[in-house]
């Protein structure tokens, strides 16, 4: 069976994202995730990190964690993909996500 993940970001950015758009505003070095959630289709447990230093502690999982699911994902599916693509891929270039993989 596929293992299908489901994902959420939360961002926050100096670029105001109606103005410059997904791609520019990913690509801003002010540009941050602050939340994710994420969870394998079918499984009980949401899964949430944490995403600045300070507020660590609220955190279920290290951010490390995301970046282990997404790569071991058949599919990886957001409301926006093409937005949280865009973040995940600017926040951690080594990460690959191909096309074909994402919905």
């Amino acid at each position: 069976m596929a293992k299908i993940l489901l994902v959420d970001l939360e961002t926050r950015s100096r670029y105001d994202l109606k103005v410059a758009g997904a791609r520019r505003y990913a690509a801003d070095p002010s540009t941050q995730i602050t939340v994710a959630g994420w969870m394998e289709k079918g499984a009980n447990e949401v899964k949430s990190s944490c995403f600045i230093p300070k507020l660590r502690h609220i955190a279920k999982r290290d951010p490390d964690e995301l970046y282990y699911d997404l790569r071991h994902a058949d599919r990886v599916i957001a409301h926006n993909i093409g937005f949280d693509a865009n973040v995940l891929l600017e926040q951690n270039p080594f990460l690959e996500l191909p096309p074909e993989k994402l919905d």
